[in-house]
């Protein structure tokens, strides 16, 4: 998928999305979001990236209608090639190439924010990231996310294949090699703080 088009990554961090206006969500092509969201909230939504915990969720449900019509992204080819069986119609892609890239650098798992803005970046024109907040305002259940949002909330089992600190390393070297990603408001100043006390 290549889309000469400006996407929205709006994530769910209450903090993240401190000065971002969402009647601006129509002045995008696209607004991608993760996880969960569809089953509580139903501002608008055009790409959805399903890590192993909603993925999950969804085959267990066996209800994918909130989904069917949306761009739907996952962690790996196999879970690719099950949702391709069940929703024929809908275009599914593989995270799996950006995941690995992350990987042979740092030998850990990405956070799926991550691996999305570097398949973002890679497939359209220009990304705009909002509504995240690098878990700077906790993580699990500490986390301060919108009403509604489902989250996964085994912190332990995060911090052995996660490391925020890697994240925001390959973030910081892949802002210096392209041109078309863009933090906005809340996201922008937490991660200019962050990395700068890095």
């Amino acid at each position: 998928m290549n889309y000469d088009r400006q996407v929205l990554f709006i994530g769910p961090s209450v903090v993240g999305l401190e000065k971002f206006d969402t009647s601006t969500l129509n002045d995008y092509d696209f607004v991608a979001r993760t996880n969960l969201y569809l089953e509580s909230n139903n501002d608008r939504c055009d790409i959805i990236y399903l890590n192993k915990f909603a993925f999950n969720k969804y085959l267990e449900k066996n209800n994918f209608q909130s989904i069917e019509d949306k761009i739907v992204l996952v962690k790996f080819d196999h879970q690719k090639d099950t949702l391709k069986d069940i929703l024929p119609n809908t275009e599914i892609v593989s995270l799996q190439p950006e995941r690995s890239e992350f990987s042979r650098q740092f030998h850990l798992e990405s956070y799926s924010g991550t691996s999305l803005i570097l398949y973002l970046c890679n497939n359209f024109k220009h990304v705009y990231v909002t509504g995240i907040d690098f878990y700077d305002s906790g993580i699990g259940k500490n986390a301060k996310y919108i009403d509604g949002y489902e989250a996964y909330n085994q912190r332990d089992t995060e911090e052995h294949v996660h490391n925020m600190k890697k994240d925001l390393l390959f973030l910081s070297r892949l802002l210096k090699k392209k041109t078309n990603i863009t933090f906005l408001g809340k996201t922008k100043e937490i991660y200019e703080r962050l990395i700068n006390n890095a």
